[in-house]
């Protein structure tokens, strides 16, 4: 029971065409965007939570839950437009010439504004890039969204971890 507790509550998290398409301005650029509200991903992560220590049975529950709690709330960074995706977009879109025609690699996409704004700009590829897999599904369903699926790829990356 908490399991299907936990997969019903992720659901909206998990799918971005079930969370809320809200359109943002950017340098007189209509953009739209899915992006999970916070309630949605607290009872997400407080569901997975107490499926985790349901499942560590009665003489855990409480050690289970603290360490999960601690490890996983606040971990949903890309899940909402930062000042800082915000700033990049209306730059690439007022100096298109900074990618038109080129190719752009965004570290740590979040929900693809970034991305998203290269292509309108006329960037031929744009690759956004995050560590987490949700992120990345709505960046991809971001870009559906606003019409450039087809120059927008999206695949996880951890920019932290160097390889040899």
């Amino acid at each position: 029971m908490a399991l299907l507790l936990a997969l019903l509550c992720t659901s909206a998290l998990l799918d971005p065409l079930s969370a809320p398409l809200r359109t943002i301005n950017v340098n007189q650029h209509s953009l739209s965007f899915h992006a999970p509200e916070d309630d949605a991903i607290m009872e997400a992560t407080m569901a997975e939570a107490q499926a985790a220590a349901l499942a560590a049975g009665a003489d855990r529950y409480d050690e289970v839950m603290e360490e999960y709690c601690a490890t996983n709330i606040g971990d949903n960074y890309w899940a909402q437009l930062w000042p800082s995706a915000m700033a990049i977009g209306q730059y690439i879109l007022e100096e298109p010439a900074l990618v038109e025609g080129r190719s752009v690699l965004e570290l740590g996409c979040g929900l693809g504004l970034g991305s998203i704004c290269a292509a309108r700009a006329g960037a031929t590829r744009a690759h956004a890039t995050d560590i987490e897999e949700n992120a990345l599904r709505f960046a991809s369903a971001n870009a559906a969204a606003n019409g450039v699926a087809d120059a927008v790829s999206v695949g996880r990356l951890d920019w932290s971890a160097p390889r040899g």
